[in-house]
């Protein structure tokens, strides 16, 4: 789940005459900011208050497709840091450059910016499983060792993002892993419901009977203490859980190191070129 929506790329000006053979091909998306990089943009505050915000950039765009001269043209609500975090983002756009008469050439984008905090969790529509079912899920997560998976993935979790963000000082790391894992714990109760409900909702209750009798049995425990499919259970069903710790996680660190927009957006690899 993006923080940050982007609407159509508008390429300024008015099409060129077909004066040569080839013509005018637009320039178009080749890169956008990674979902690192939209987290840390969000301006602290209006993090604090859950504002949303628009913004229009205008850019010059090079023959090599890097943004440049980018400057605010439109900011709502203005005040709140949305125009400052826009231009930011605005080396990490990449764009197949414009072309005429087969060579590529400069050109000019305005790109409107959404900026939206992450929707306040709400439980899915319909009745859900039935508790028997939600029983017998929480039986077989038990058997499938579910909270240590969930465990080892909240620490996979929290070495990424340390690493994206790379800071170099012992107290920015400090401060980031403490607001990261105090964000985990208290959500986890949380997180493990999600993976109950996720395997309710899958399997009958004959089947989540069947599954957790298994792996309650001698070989089904030796088959999942290696099993590393469970990763992808924890991943899927708490996929909203941890967008809404990263938000947590991030007002935290910005309140202990007041210093929060000093910190740079993780650079991204170069893109391939398109076609």
């Amino acid at each position: 789940m993006f923080i940050l929506v982007l609407a159509a790329v508008a390429v300024v000006g008015a099409a060129e005459p077909d004066a040569c053979p080839g013509g005018v091909v637009a320039l178009n998306w080749a890169a956008m900011p990674t979902e690192e990089q939209i987290w840390w943009s969000y301006p602290p505050a209006a993090m604090a208050t859950r504002a949303s915000g628009m913004v229009t950039l205008r850019c010059g765009v090079t023959p090599a497709g890097a943004t440049e001269n980018c400057r605010v043209i439109e900011e709502t609500p203005a005040g709140l840091g949305f125009g400052a975090a826009a231009l930011t983002l605005s080396t990490q756009f990449v764009f197949r450059p414009k072309v005429a008469c087969g060579q590529a050439v400069e050109g000019d984008v305005s790109i409107p910016i959404r900026f939206q905090p992450p929707p306040d969790l709400v439980p899915p529509d319909g009745p859900g499983p039935s508790p028997r079912a939600l029983a017998l899920g929480r039986r077989l997560l038990t058997a499938m060792h579910g909270e240590a998976a969930l465990d080892a993935w909240v620490t996979a979790m929290t070495d990424a993002s340390l690493r994206q963000v790379g800071f170099n000082d012992a107290v920015r790391r400090k401060a980031m892993f403490e607001a990261m894992s105090g964000s985990f714990s208290a959500h986890r109760p949380e997180m493990l419901q999600a993976m109950v409900v996720a395997y309710a909702g899958k399997f009958s209750e004959p089947e989540l009977a069947r599954a957790a009798a298994f792996f309650e049995s001698p070989l089904g425990q030796k088959l999942s203490a290696d099993d590393t499919r469970l990763q992808a259970v924890v991943a899927g069903a708490t996929e909203s859980v941890r967008v809404q710790v990263q938000w947590e996680a991030k007002a935290d660190f910005c309140a202990k190191v007041q210093t929060c927009g000093d910190a740079p957006p993780p650079t991204p690899q170069a893109p391939s070129p398109g076609p």
